[in-house]
């Protein structure tokens, strides 16, 4: 029985409300760790007590007043506490000089009620109350225990480690002693903490489960103890050993946890969502780890905005989000922001944040890195090591020690880089033999000095030292990645034989796929990993090298894998929808659809918050997020199912590689050629293919040609400005095969260029070819073709309501295209999401004239919008979710498909979601054409295709017949017609129309036109 209980117990107080319920009540809370006391019944007493102290006297019940300090202390009431003990009337102090012990305890809280105010501590206070305490051999051990306890967290803060653990452990072995489980238990969390700051990880776990051993035996655990060890021990698998999969289910436990803390605890859920992010960004995930990154940033500013020590950390780990996505001017602002405010906290409060200045230092010099700045990188790097040093926290040195050899390499210095990795390694040796992450990446730095630096050119045995690296079991992803690449630039520098070349790239081919399939979530993160894309390239180089020997088209056919299964859905769940039909399990089929698609939704709804593009209430946050963490976990459980009973449901066609070149060439039309392209920083490849001939080559183009291609703001016309028409034989860089139609699969920024225009043989495209976009050549070759009966249209258009922004012209477009196809329109406020989804399932043609909202950092929120309300977007993860029988989609909405323009990421788009859900054939929208001139072409379109054109000669007749009609030169700028194109297969049509004998005058006529803007 604690000190405080037997003092109450003997003294029966009249006063109200009882202090003895209360020392109850304090006594299952320390002892058995039961629920906090309730605030209602501690806000009597505080209303008692602040009455009390209104009269002169000295109140009789003086242990009910000591017990209730005690208890505001341990519930975190230190307002209460304050108002108190420094009361005007100073009774306090008056009440208990007369016994010394006690007086002390009164002087340490109120210590403790400052330091939670201002944030200061004072080591020597703290000493001179634990010989204080020391001396009272009977009542006072409880007390004793947590103020040793307080000063070795305080020593910890100082990164005093020997002096923290020595106070903690004395600290420990008093509440162990006394049965005071719940402080023991999170004395033992500190010591963990302690352990971990030592690089004694082990030491640290070991800690860490005897506090979980000891919070298991209480009656009601409390959360934050229990968020704080499973956080540690996620802390130790990602940050120390590097293993972010293996970190990331205790960060979610430990959020899981702090949630339930309440606002008390939104500092430790801003670092959990940080925590969560780093994991995230480990793996390539990026979408998730910026989501989570925003969010910590979020909580964070609820707390303290914009000067606060959790929202600075929310900053770092921001940063580190933008520098993966190569955002690095972005990256920088806040990396530099997080520092000037450790900087302020560090001078405002007296605090040690000399372990956060170094880390800020180790993330801004790898950012400088990224922006080939090592001058500024190793100044930064070098400041992180100086503090490293002054602490003795080795591992902020391992940070430092791979950004400093790779300042090296950039400046060639390359005996220096030698002796960064030998210092590096003497660290790992000492400290880190444990971190595999850590072990893994030394060994690749080494072996990539040596093949900088060429020295593999007289060290025979580098070549197999890489192949032992490459073949190591347990090879963390990103490293493997790293690693091939490694190996295929060593092979682009050496004569190999082509069964060595071919031998890699399937080997680089297979690291691809695995890559794909190991992601979970509908967008595909894998394109935003440089080390990925760097690979990809490296390899379609080594792959054109040795084409022209490549005599039984193994090569060749690997380099049209490679450069199109990046583009290819690898990453979104795959299911199989013409599988699903056929399984047993269609229940548990239609269960994970249901879950994946509110997914989606809640996922979006999230992060439109976080970037301000439409908020929510703080606790409609709460539940959103909490609901997210629910799905996921419940999504994870069905899919393991599915894929157990279910094979066929899963890993579909999607993902695999094509096995023959002419199974690919096969399904190549007689007149057509097949453009793919793949873009990585300056470099841009293109794979050509027609039915006789595939061929991959470099595309050289002078750098200033992207400014002159794109399609910019037309006003740039009405000021002079005239758009140039490329040659294709300029970007093609040879001569081209005869060809009708093209097929042309852009990336990046190329799919903002209006091919159209291109001219050939000194006529634009427009004229004289068919071109038909699309998503992926191997997604073309395995897509269902479905033929259109121009008689059988059953055609359904919408045009949903906006109260602001209205589109006028889009709802005159479905009004007259109804009345053009006989077929069924929806028009005004009755157009909602569920709607749409509800009819367009079961029309053979749906056309939406909607507002859209593009994302291009994460186009797997890009949406069309059908309402004021989150839940009335729907978004392209949403839509992969969806099965649609249509043979046709037209979406002439804001940004149908737009582009994620960071290379190799290729149409990632609306359109290109409604192509995997089932609609073979869509037109869409590459930016963003007025309403007005849509509506114009669109209604062409509808004609033509009436009258038995094709679907792409409909759409090219429509553009044509616009330009012939439209009166205004402004208007015929390519930015008002030539960004409506046609995304995927069309049909073919055996006979020539007669329409061309008609449209070859009027041909002339705008030829003539448009050269007014075409040089």
């Amino acid at each position: 029985m604690t000190f405080v209980l037997l003092a109450v117990i003997l003294f029966e107080g009249t006063g109200k409300p009882s202090s003895s319920e209360l020392a109850v009540l304090y006594d299952q809370r320390v002892r058995q760790g039961s629920k906090s006391i309730d605030d209602q019944l501690l806000k009597r007493h505080y209303s008692y007590w602040m009455d009390v102290f209104k009269a002169p006297t000295v109140p009789e019940d003086t242990s009910g007043l000591f017990l209730f300090l005690t208890v505001c202390n341990l519930e975190k009431k230190y307002q209460w506490s304050d108002n108190l003990i420094n009361h005007k009337s100073d009774l306090v102090r008056k009440i208990f000089s007369r016994n010394n012990w006690e007086l002390a305890v009164i002087d340490y809280l109120d210590y403790t009620n400052q330091v939670s105010f201002t944030g200061k501590t004072d080591v020597e206070f703290l000493k001179g109350k634990v010989q204080i305490l020391s001396r009272f051999k009977d009542h006072n051990k409880e007390w004793e225990a947590l103020v040793l306890d307080r000063l070795g967290r305080t020593m910890y803060d100082k990164n005093s480690y020997d002096s923290a653990l020595l106070y903690l452990e004395k600290g420990g072995e008093l509440m162990q002693k006394n049965k005071l489980k719940l402080y023991h238990a999170n004395n033992l969390t500190m010591q963990g903490v302690v352990w971990d700051a030592k690089e004694k990880f082990d030491k640290s776990a070991q800690f860490y489960d005897a506090s979980l051993e000891v919070l298991g035996s209480l009656s009601q655990p409390p959360f934050g103890t229990l968020g704080a060890n499973a956080y540690n021990i996620g802390l130790i698998y990602e940050d120390r050993f590097g293993n972010g999969l293996k970190g990331l289910p205790y960060y979610l436990k430990a959020l899981e946890y702090d949630k339930q803390s309440g606002t008390a605890g939104l500092g430790v859920v801003s670092e959990d969502y940080a925590a969560i992010a780093r994991c995230y960004l480990r793996e390539g995930d990026i979408l998730k780890a910026e989501k989570y990154a925003l969010l910590s940033l979020d909580v964070a500013k609820q707390i303290q905005p914009s000067a606060g020590f959790e929202y600075a950390k929310s900053l770092l780990v921001t940063a580190e989000v933008y520098g993966y996505k190569m955002h690095l001017a972005t990256a920088l602002v806040k990396a530099y922001e997080a520092l000037e405010i450790f900087e302020k906290i560090e001078k405002s409060y007296n605090y040690d944040l000399r372990r956060q200045k170094a880390m800020t230092y180790n993330l801004i010099g790898s950012l400088k890195i990224k922006n080939n700045e090592p001058i500024e990188a190793e100044s930064n790097f070098l400041k992180a090591v100086a503090i490293s040093q002054e602490i003795s926290r080795e591992v902020f040195l391992i940070q430092a020690y791979p950004g400093l050899i790779e300042s090296a390499i950039q400046r060639s210095m390359w005996s220096q880089a030698r002796e960064y990795w030998a210092s590096w390694g003497v660290i790992i040796e000492q400290k880190f033999k444990a971190a595999t992450y850590q072990q893994q990446l030394h060994r690749l730095k080494g072996l990539e000095i040596s093949i900088k630096s060429k020295e593999f050119a007289s060290n025979q045995s580098w070549e197999k030292r890489l192949q032992d690296f490459l073949n190591a079991d347990s090879l963390i992803s990103d490293i493997y990645l790293k690693g091939l690449f490694l190996q295929t630039r060593y092979m682009n520098h050496q004569n190999m034989e082509n069964d060595q070349v071919i031998n890699h790239l399937l080997k680089v081919q297979q690291a691809l796929i695995d890559y794909l399939n190991f992601q979970y979530h509908v967008v595909n993160a894998a394109f935003q990993s440089p080390n990925l894309k760097a690979l990809i390239s490296e390899s379609i180089q080594l792959g054109i090298k040795h084409q022209h020997w490549d005599t039984d088209d193994r090569i060749k056919l690997v380099l049209v894998n490679l450069l199109s299964l990046n583009k290819s859905i690898g990453s979104i769940p795959k299911r199989n929808f013409q599988n699903s039909t056929e399984e047993s399990g269609a229940s548990l089929i239609y269960q994970e659809k249901k879950l994946s698609e509110r997914y989606a939704e809640v996922s979006f709804m999230i992060y439109a918050h976080e970037i301000g593009q439409k908020q929510v209430t703080k606790n409609q946050l709460v539940e959103l997020t909490q609901e997210e963490i629910r799905l996921e976990r419940d999504l994870l459980s069905i899919r393991e199912q599915l894929q157990a009973q279910f094979s066929a449901y899963f890993y579909s066609y999607f993902v695999a590689p094509i096995g023959s070149l002419k199974e690919f060439q096969s399904k190549i039309g007689k007149e057509e050629l097949w453009i793919e392209t793949f873009i990585y920083e300056d470099k841009i490849f293109a794979l050509y293919a027609n039915r006789s001939e595939v061929y991959v080559r470099e595309v050289k183009l002078d750098q200033s040609i992207k400014d002159r291609w794109l399609i910019r703001n037309p006003k740039d016309i009405r000021n002079g400005k005239v758009f140039e028409s490329p040659q294709l034989e300029k970007f093609i860089g040879e001569k081209l095969p005869n060809f009708q139609r093209l097929i042309f699969v852009p990336d990046s920024w190329l799919a903002l260029v209006p091919l159209e225009v291109f001219t050939y043989q000194q006529e634009p495209l427009l004229f004289t070819k068919e071109v038909v976009y699309d998503v992926s050549l191997l997604d073309r070759v395995r897509r269902e073709k479905k033929s259109l009966s121009p008689y059988q249209l059953q055609w359904k258009g919408f045009a949903p309501y906006y109260e602001n922004n209205s589109l006028v012209f889009a709802e005159q477009e479905i009004q007259r295209i109804h009345q053009l196809t006989k077929g069924k329109s929806f028009i005004g406020p009755l157009v909602t999401k569920d709607l749409f989804k509800e009819e367009a399932s079961h029309s053979k043609i749906f056309n939406l004239a909607a507002h859209g909202y593009a994302d291009v950092n994460n186009p797997g929120y890009n949406a069309l919008i059908f309402g004021e309300e989150l839940e009335e977007y729907l978004t392209v993860n949403e839509i992969y979710d969806w099965v649609i029988d249509a043979d046709l989609g037209v979406l002439s909405a804001c940004g149908s498909g737009v582009v994620n323009t960071k290379e190799g990421a290729g149409l990632l788009s609306l359109g290109r979601a409604f192509n995997f859900a089932g609609v073979p054939s869509l037109v869409i929208g590459l930016w963003e054409i007025p309403d007005k001139q849509s509506a114009t072409i669109m209604e062409m379109f509808y004609e033509n295709l009436l009258n038995g054109m094709s679907k792409s000669e409909s759409l090219r007749q429509a553009k044509i017949r616009y330009l012939q009609i439209t009166e205004d030169e402004f208007f015929k700028h390519p930015y008002f017609w030539a960004g409506l194109v046609l995304l995927g297969e069309d049909q073919q049509k055996s006979e020539r129309s007669f329409f061309w004998i008609f449209l070859l005058p009027g041909i002339v006529i705008v030829g003539f036109l448009l050269r007014k803007f075409f040089q």
